[in-house]
């Protein structure tokens, strides 16, 4: 493109100097292109001929995007954790990873494992409970029987309702007392050859889970993570050299939702990457599983002067841009380019909002400036 103008400027001036005889030509004078401000000085006929176009250019914001990849984590006061009461054997897990449950949810069951001599000296105390129980609730039914005759006779006078008041509490006490031995044989049948269920203290998501049936696991060891619903954290990795940006979305098999930064990792990690912690909202937790692979559209905008790509063009190591300065005349500009796209270039510094730039013939332009004096610059 840029051989294209250069040629049709090159007709152009050479279409200028022409005349009608070999005499004409070496008297005719070199027209001059720089002024004395080192603009460049073209004729309407040659800017016609260069097809040369001019845009009015404004401020404005340029949004890059670039595609990440991050995890979900849950927040630290989210999780719940499912731990082992008694040291044993994984069941089968009756729920999988990244299953929704509701308190009360049995998530695995657990065999526990006992010596032979501790079983025996569990199977005694049990007896003894179990005996303790029918006497419990025994006394539980005479509680009730004198509950009801304290009930008739206060009914009809002959008692006061402060004896039924008593009455009542002492059947209450007794229930409590037989519900309590309950509990205690029932938890001793599990350890001398029962299973224990292991169920969900909240509602939420399964994070993690021990799913190796069979496993030997230790007393207090962590059998599953419950994340409760709330807003997701996403560890986001991204290029050391990345900036940070203020927009971010987060792409799901249900969609995309807004995320925010909440602080930018300090350390380069093994991979080459840097960890940046988000923040989705808490209505995207249930598309969000803790430890799930998300991809991220990180957004940079960018501000400054909007100019067309094509009006800027390279000249040595930098880039340039053409300004009109006033009919027929055109100055040079050394800019700062901020970031560009397939349409517009954002230009940090070296151009004010309001300028006339070539949108088109540019390129031309810079070929004159190439055949200038060396001394000739930028143009005022």
């Amino acid at each position: 493109m840029r051989a294209a103008w250069c040629l049709l400027l090159a007709a152009a001036l050479l279409t200028a100097g022409c005349k009608s005889s070999p005499d004409d030509d070496e008297q005719a004078p070199t027209p001059q292109r720089l002024d004395a401000s080192g603009h460049i000085v073209l004729t309407r006929e040659e800017r016609t001929a260069i097809g040369l176009r001019t845009t009015v250019v404004h401020k404005g914001v340029l949004t890059r995007s670039s595609l990440r990849f991050g995890k979900v984590v849950g927040r630290p006061q989210e999780n719940a954790l499912v731990v082992a009461p008694v040291t044993g054997r994984l069941a089968v897990p009756k729920v999988a990873l990244g299953t929704h449950v509701s308190i009360g949810d049995e998530i695995v069951t657990l065999q526990p494992l006992v010596s032979a001599a501790s079983q025996a000296s569990l199977q005694a105390q049990r007896r003894q409970l179990l005996g303790q129980v029918a006497g419990a609730q025994a006394e539980v039914k005479a509680r009730q029987d004198d509950l009801d005759r304290v009930s008739r006779l206060s009914a009809s006078g002959l008692s006061t309702e402060a004896a039924k008041a008593q009455a009542k509490a002492a059947l209450t006490a007794e229930q409590a007392r037989a519900k309590s031995l309950q509990r205690a044989a029932s938890d001793l049948a599990r350890l001398t050859g029962g299973r224990i269920q292991l169920r969900a203290p909240v509602s939420g998501v399964v994070a993690s889970l021990e799913t190796d049936t069979g496993a030997l696991v230790d007393q207090g060891a962590v059998i599953a993570r419950i994340v409760q619903p709330g807003p997701r954290w996403i560890d986001l990795a991204v290029p050391p050299g990345d900036p940070v940006s203020g927009a971010y979305r987060v792409k799901s098999m249900a969609g995309s939702v807004s995320a925010k930064l909440l602080s930018r990792g300090a350390l380069v990690e093994p991979d080459g990457t840097r960890r940046d912690r988000l923040e989705a909202p808490q209505e995207a937790a249930a598309t969000l599983p803790p430890g799930a692979i998300v991809a991220v559209e990180v957004r940079h905008p960018t501000h400054g002067v909007l100019v067309p790509t094509r009006a800027v063009v390279r000249r040595g190591t930098g880039s340039v841009v053409f300004v009109q300065a006033s009919e027929g005349r055109y100055a040079v500009r050394t800019v700062q380019v901020g970031g560009r796209d397939a349409e517009e270039v954002v230009v940090s510094s070296g151009l004010v909002a309001g300028a006339r730039v070539v949108s088109r013939g540019a390129w031309a332009l810079l070929g004159v400036l190439a055949r200038a004096p060396p001394e000739s610059g930028d143009g005022g």
